[in-house]
């Protein structure tokens, strides 16, 4: 009747398939079922497989063991605020400390490093060398980003790379890009070997204060935008606002779509942003608090089922906006437009 979750990690060391918990039958007492599935999630476990019933004392068997659907329902939860918290680990410094900062999670394992082709070469070269002084591994790729690298082709080709460079469960992808790579790279992470771990180097303003938080990942096929995809948080984002001043205008403003999102849901984000002039803005308090915002949302609802639909303010007519021009309007410009025609509606 008992468990030895240090069993768990051995485990992750041997095999590439899920290691599920059964804590009902390991305790064979409700009141442990909590925490027996809170310890095994902490120490590495994929999942858990715990018994419900709406009425446990009138089970015909291991009603000592059963839950209520309640009760469920609370150790879900909280098994994923906790996963949450764990996961968020959202950072701002400069790209030389990224292997410093990676070493926080993982150490002397093998890097995927997939980056921007739009990011210029010292930036990759400063990532790169930090990773290696770290004592990292790594193998990198080159792809050329935005919403056209969100694509089943460029899916299969990645996975390619990561089973050339034999790639393990074990090692991890790191990206450097705007929103488009960091979704087509999460979708990745959490598809390859049904899922490795993943950090990311935002490079764009709207990376920064949108897409890098909250675990969405996903590509585009014809029928729209994000019809495959997976919740997958990433183990690390790390910001470097320098990144920032490599960008075209018309990309460093794109962001700012979703910064407007936000000052329309959070009055901290809109008195920082309204009135201001483009000099007096205070990037980095813009983006941190945009950030925590989302942050304090998805903790309340991970999988958009609820209060999280409120961060999609103008994002399906955004969306159609977007497939309509065949990508040609950028998704930031879209979501303005979106938000426009919701006022109108």
């Amino acid at each position: 009747d008992t468990l030895d979750l240090s069993a768990v990690p051995v485990l992750r060391s041997l095999t590439h398939l899920p290691i599920i918990v059964d804590p009902s039958h390991a305790t064979g007492q409700a009141s442990l079922v909590k925490p027996m599935a809170f310890a095994a999630v902490a120490c590495g476990a994929d999942g858990v497989m715990i018994e419900v019933h709406d009425n446990p004392a009138r089970a015909l068997s291991d009603g000592k063991q059963s839950v209520t659907p309640s009760e469920f329902d609370e150790i879900m939860k909280g098994i994923l605020r906790s996963k949450l918290s764990s996961d968020a680990n959202i950072k701002a410094g400069s790209i030389r400390d990224i292997g410093r900062e990676l070493s926080t999670v993982k150490t002397r394992v093998k890097l995927a490093f997939i980056y921007d082709a739009n990011i210029p070469e010292e930036a990759v070269n400063d990532c790169q060398s930090s990773m290696l002084e770290a004592g990292f591994d790594v193998a990198k790729i080159e792809i050329a980003g935005g919403e056209g690298c969100k694509s089943i082709e460029k899916y299969q080709m990645l996975i390619s790379f990561l089973i050339e460079e034999e790639i393990s469960r074990d090692d991890m992808i790191v990206v450097m890009g705007g929103g488009a790579l960091c979704d087509l790279a999460g979708f990745v992470a959490a598809s390859y070997l049904r899922g490795i771990d993943y950090a990311q180097i935002p490079s764009t303003l709207l990376a920064m204060v949108d897409s890098s938080i909250g675990g969405k990942t996903g590509i585009n096929i014809d029928k729209g935008k994000n019809l495959i995809g997976a919740f997958h948080t990433p183990r690390l984002v790390f910001r470097d606002i320098k990144l920032l001043r490599s960008l075209d205008p018309a990309v460093f403003w794109d962001g700012f779509g979703e910064v407007i999102k936000y000052a329309m849901l959070s009055k901290p984000v809109y008195e920082l942003v309204a009135g201001q002039a483009d000099t007096d803005l205070d990037l980095e308090a813009v983006i941190s608090e945009c950030a925590r915002f989302k942050y304090e949302i998805i903790m309340e609802d991970f999988e958009d089922r609820g209060i999280r639909k409120t961060l999609n303010f103008g994002h399906t007519l955004g969306h159609a906006i977007e497939k309509a021009s065949k990508y040609e309007v950028s998704h930031g410009m879209a979501v303005v437009k979106g938000m426009a025609l919701v006022f109108r509606i």
